[in-house]
């Protein structure tokens, strides 16, 4: 079975290795027997990534020069983004991806702007603790989630330091409510968890 998964503006989307939480995705699918197709989505491209059918969508994060720059050249990219979402595909949103969420109502909450924090820091989501770098002036959740949208200002590869996170998705992505067998792919997991788990120590030890 292949999963798709659709990147919105990848190439500019991108400024803390954000996509790499993408490639964390594929290869734990990777290892349960699943393959991944990765498509871009943009204003052009979303209604045929749709027909095709998507089974998880990213926005990533990208400099305010990047952020000019796909106002500039895409007019239809908000329509874009609220199409997925309407379709009611997973979306997650990092940092200034979740901020346009916000900015084109996927949310319950509006925008409010705070003193600049700059710092590793926790999240308990659901009972999971979710750790991660965060470096935004904005007032908002650490990590949200309403329905099919998601949205963290946790920025970079959010899901290398967190497998059970990651694992969820996973789980959205192949509809899978219950536990899915690692395909001869026990091994590979475990390491991955195991990098996760030194990088989650180090983090710690930088909390405020």
């Amino acid at each position: 079975m292949t999963i798709r998964i659709g990147a919105f503006h990848h190439a500019e989307l991108n400024l803390n290795g954000d996509l790499q939480n993408l490639l964390v995705l594929a290869k734990r699918l990777n290892a349960r027997g699943f393959s991944c197709d990765v498509v871009e989505l943009n204003g052009s491209t979303f209604e045929k990534e749709l027909a095709h059918g998507l089974d998880f969508a990213f926005i990533g994060h990208g400099s305010e020069a990047a952020w000019a720059s796909i106002d500039a050249t895409d007019a239809n990219f908000e329509s874009a983004l609220l199409a997925v979402a309407d379709a009611g595909v997973p979306l997650l949103g990092v940092s200034s991806g979740f901020e346009r969420m916000i900015r084109v109502g996927l949310t319950d909450f509006e925008l409010k702007r705070v003193d600049r924090r700059s710092e590793f820091a926790p999240f308990d989501w659901n009972g999971t603790e979710i750790i991660g770098y965060v470096n935004s002036e904005l007032d908002v959740p650490l990590f949200y989630q309403k329905g099919n949208i998601y949205g963290t200002l946790f920025h970079g590869p959010l899901f290398a330091k967190n497998p059970e996170l990651a694992d969820y998705f996973c789980k959205l992505a192949t509809n899978s409510a219950d536990e899915f067998d690692a395909a001869n792919g026990e091994e590979y997991l475990s390491e991955l968890d195991n990098m996760a788990d030194s990088a989650r120590t180090v983090a710690r030890g930088m909390f405020s």
